[in-house]
């Protein structure tokens, strides 16, 4: 399962340069007011000025982990109206460098400055968050170590297929050319038989709540119905018999599934 956590890890982060401009400026905007307590004061004034109730200060993400950017963006949303009551203060504003006034060469050279996010930015970081959610609580099933999580996988791999699959028609091109590529990613690691383990479908053929009938549709779902379905239906039900002759062959009343 840890394996299947680093997957949509590369899932994720595939799609993650579509939005970068927005991270990026509202990561800066996070830095500013974190960098001195001076500013992180003015900044805490600002929340009692819109009447914010402090739930937790904002957080910097670590830049190799996509996960710890939805926590960023979901901090600094909650504070977008401090945010944006900030650049009433001259050296908060005086800090930034307009993206627009930079040839790509200094944008480079200035990346920490640019900034401060506008209202665009603020929406498409906020619609961006939303669609991470399922991978943030996905990814947190998956990495679990006190719990099993192997009757898990099944689901969650048909929600996040879904998910990804009604993104890609969503109006915003830009959410929809990320869902593309993340569809691309997803097949790559779980569009065939072969790179799937089948005794992941057989713990929820298992599970009293779904049994076979689930797994066949939702396979159907995912595949289509054509002979990568059936080829996994297949294989799934006899390693799922095998298994039970093995541990049940004194047992007469035990009935396999067909």
């Amino acid at each position: 399962m840890r394996r299947c956590a680093h997957i949509l890890n590369l899932v994720v982060t595939s799609g993650l340069k579509d939005y970068a401009k927005s991270i990026k400026v509202i990561r800066n905007a996070v830095k500013y007011v974190r960098s001195s307590p001076s500013r992180l004061n003015k900044f805490k004034q600002c929340i009692e000025d819109e009447k914010i109730s402090m739930g937790g200060s904002v957080c910097l993400e670590v830049p190799t982990r996509w996960n710890s950017t939805f926590l960023m963006l979901e901090s600094a949303i909650k504070y977008r109206k401090a945010f944006e009551r900030m650049e009433d203060d001259s050296q908060y504003f005086g800090y930034f460098i307009l993206d627009s006034s930079l040839g790509d060469e200094e944008a480079n050279q200035n990346e920490s400055r640019i900034g401060p996010p506008c209202s665009r930015d603020w929406d498409e970081a906020e619609k961006f968050m939303m669609f991470l959610e399922l991978f943030f609580v996905v990814t947190k099933r998956f990495s679990g170590s006190l719990y099993v999580t192997s009757n898990m996988y099944f689901h969650d791999l048909c929600t996040i297929y879904t998910h990804i699959t009604s993104c890609i028609e969503d109006d915003d091109p830009k959410l929809s050319h990320m869902a593309c590529d993340m569809k691309l990613k997803f097949d790559k690691y779980w569009g065939e038989l072969g790179k799937v383990n089948p005794l992941l479908f057989v713990a929820v053929v298992l599970d009293p709540r779904y049994k076979k009938q689930y797994v066949d549709w939702s396979f159907d779902e995912i595949y289509g119905i054509n002979d990568v379905s059936n080829k996994m239906k297949k294989k799934s039900c006899d390693l799922l018999n095998g298994e039970m002759m093995k541990s049940n062959t004194s047992d007469p009343k035990v009935k396999l599934p067909k």
